[in-house]
């Protein structure tokens, strides 16, 4: 999987311990969220979960209800 990802132009090689790429502002979710996009457009799933870590934060961070989260 991880080389079809790298043939579809999707860095996933960049995830490990990453946060947030400071020179292209990319995050671990964008990755992620490219790598489900993917999945999606070729093995058409009848069901895909994706944790995007940003959001969890965000809502561990400052709760469920606020505008950030």
């Amino acid at each position: 999987m991880v080389r079809r990802l790298r043939s579809h132009g999707i860095p996933i090689d960049a995830a490990a311990g990453m946060r947030r790429n400071a020179a292209t502002g990319t995050t671990i979710d964008d990755l992620n969220t490219m790598a489900a996009c993917d999945a999606i457009g070729t093995h058409k799933p009848n069901l895909l979960a994706i944790h995007l870590v940003n959001t969890d934060e965000a809502q561990h961070t400052l709760g469920p209800v606020h505008p950030v989260a």
